[in-house]
């Protein structure tokens, strides 16, 4: 049983002696000191688990090269701390009369066991023998509660996260989320058709300030067994009158393109409402702010099977709401025989192929991992992202199109996808089908309540700053790890996401991207936020401020940089 060199290995000593001592006379004393150094053993097993360590397995130099990549200013302090706890287990061991291999040091009266027995008589209940026991409690806490956490960055880290931190709007954020839960529901119920499958995306573009109400809503919309063409639709979610109806609502956007062959009615006028829209360029259109627009009558959609089965061009439509508050209208748009969909995970696996979905520039991945954190801000806990259920980049989408022999991107901006199946419009489910441990490949029940839809979160900003996908990130550690102990080495067990997820985080993420980047991913896999665990969801506005300040502001601060948008940012503040 000689380990030395081993960090703490004298924990296993102690027992082993005191389990000896147990066979030959139990005691209350003995069994009580037995229970506290078990109990220290378990927490320091923890605290090592959590920094991807083993107790018991470690070596100091490896303790040391961990906690100066983990905690570069303070792994000093941290090994002090833990040299300490190994000069209290070494006083406990000169007590007990063991020797390194965990055999009593041999007497002159003959009884290697009597020395013992006199120490657990002599002193189990004097001062200090509690204090030796209290001591080493004290320092193992205090280390389980820091040593698995890198330091957090000051509030004033960086001036670009700062500024955001200083501009979250929390009113908008709820109504943004309320208006995005009832534009799937309208979407959800006009699908009249026997189809088993539509699919819809909603593109993200938070992160652009671009999109800065939180009314509108761009679309896009696809009937596989029809056809493969996809719709884009701006949609406007608005407060329905009772006068005039709906049918004379027109759309608040009107397009700078040529109009369609609908024909105005002069004394049709437009009430104060506000509805859903589809465009194929929304950068081609303009918001009207006058009060009064002449319009004809826009038809009521009763099927968007039907309605985009026989769009040719730009057509407009209204959706009643499915109450007398809500409207919606449509200005929607075909997007050409070409363009398809491709999710963010096929984007970042490398295959050997000449028509490569497509490659991303350092630049775009920023922006799509800037996009996903707002996503989850605004989207998290409504009908497009499940909590339990979002797998992070097979679940956004890019639209491509076909240009010769290659693929291109068709638009810069991702969405998040979602199936609009049979069953859900039938009102058995509105929350998407796709299960996050099949799409990650893995088992996350290592997650422990963690937040499933946070945790598939940081594993897309390591995937999107490391431009490959996680499998592929696992196949690299591994392959790493054979390597060092020899291919003919079996391993013993199946390393787990958060284990590979660590590994880059703290090796590529927090060398490379800094305490910014890194701790936002850290916070998102491990859910180190503040509050009740039951709390940390997206449902409770407290955790979206949180959400916002450690996860959204860095990221978002991050992506500007790179977009060159920091002199407008720091105007803000």
């Amino acid at each position: 049983m000689d380990i030395a060199g081993v960090v703490l290995g004298t924990i296993p000593l102690i027992l082993y002696a005191i389990d000896k001592h147990k066979q030959r006379k139990t005691s209350h004393d003995v069994k009580r000191i037995r229970r506290r150094i078990f109990l220290e053993q378990r927490l320091l097993e923890a605290t090592f688990i959590s920094i991807g360590l083993q107790l018991g397995k470690t070596t100091r130099k490896e303790l040391e090269t961990h906690l100066k990549k983990a905690h570069p200013t303070h792994s000093a302090q941290f090994l002090d701390i833990i040299d300490r706890m190994e000069e209290i287990l070494q006083q406990i061991m000169n007590e007990l009369m063991i020797d390194s291999n965990g055999q009593p040091i041999s007497q002159s009266d003959g009884s290697e066991w009597s020395q013992m027995k006199r120490f657990v008589k002599r002193h189990v209940g004097n001062g200090s023998r509690k204090a030796l026991i209290e001591e080493l409690r004290e320092w193992n806490e205090d280390l389980n509660n820091l040593i698995g956490k890198p330091e957090m960055p000051s509030p004033d880290y960086n001036p670009l996260v700062t500024s955001r931190r200083a501009h979250f709007d929390s009113a908008h954020c709820d109504k943004s989320r309320t208006n995005a839960a009832l534009v799937h529901e309208a979407i959800m119920t006009t699908w009249q058709c026997c189809c088993e499958e539509h699919h819809g995306a909603l593109k993200l573009q938070w992160h652009k300030g671009t999109s800065t109400k939180s009314d509108e809503f761009v679309v896009a919309i696809s009937v596989p067994e029809r056809n493969k063409d996809w719709f884009e639709s701006i949609v406007e979610v608005g407060t329905s009158l009772d006068c005039p109806p709906l049918s004379n609502i027109k759309s608040a956007w009107v397009s700078d393109c040529p109009p369609d062959s609908t024909t105005q009615t002069a004394g049709a006028k437009r009430a104060v409402s506000r509805g859903v829209r589809f465009s194929s360029d929304p950068t081609t259109c303009k918001t009207v702010r006058a009060q009064e627009v002449h319009a004809a009558p826009l038809p009521q959609i009763s099927c968007l099977c039907v309605f985009t089965g026989a769009l040719q061009k730009r057509d407009s439509g209204i959706i009643p709401g499915t109450t007398m508050r809500n409207s919606f209208s449509l200005d929607t748009a075909p997007l050409g025989q070409t363009i398809r969909s491709i999710s963010i995970a096929s984007a970042l696996r490398h295959v050997e192929s000449s028509r490569h979905p497509c490659s991303l520039s350092k630049k775009h991945r920023l922006s799509v991992a800037a996009a996903s954190c707002w996503a989850l801000l605004y989207l998290c806990g409504t009908p497009w992202i499940s909590s339990s259920e979002w797998s992070g980049s097979h679940s956004l989408q890019l639209l491509v199109r076909t240009h010769g022999s290659s693929i291109v991107l068709a638009d810069q901006m991702p969405m998040v996808f979602h199936s609009f199946e049979k069953l859900q419009r039938a009102g058995k489910s509105v929350w998407p089908s796709h299960n996050t441990d099949e799409l990650l490949g893995q088992t996350i029940s290592d997650l422990h309540g963690r937040n499933k839809a946070l945790f598939a979160l940081g594993i897309l900003l390591i995937e999107l700053y490391v431009d490959t996908s996680f499998d592929e990130l696992r196949e690299l550690f591994e392959l790493a790890q054979r390597s060092k102990r020899g291919s003919s080495v079996a391993r013993s067990h199946r390393l787990s996401d958060l284990e590979i997820a660590e590994h880059w985080l703290y090796n590529k993420i927090y060398e490379d991207a800094g305490q910014s980047y890194g701790y936002a991913i850290q916070r998102c896999i491990r859910c180190e936020f503040p509050g009740r665990p039951d709390r940390r969801t997206f449902d409770f506005s407290d955790f979206r401020t949180e959400f916002y300040k450690g996860v959204v502001a860095p990221i978002q601060a991050f992506h500007d940089i790179f977009d060159g948008n920091i002199d407008e940012v720091l105007r803000r503040n």
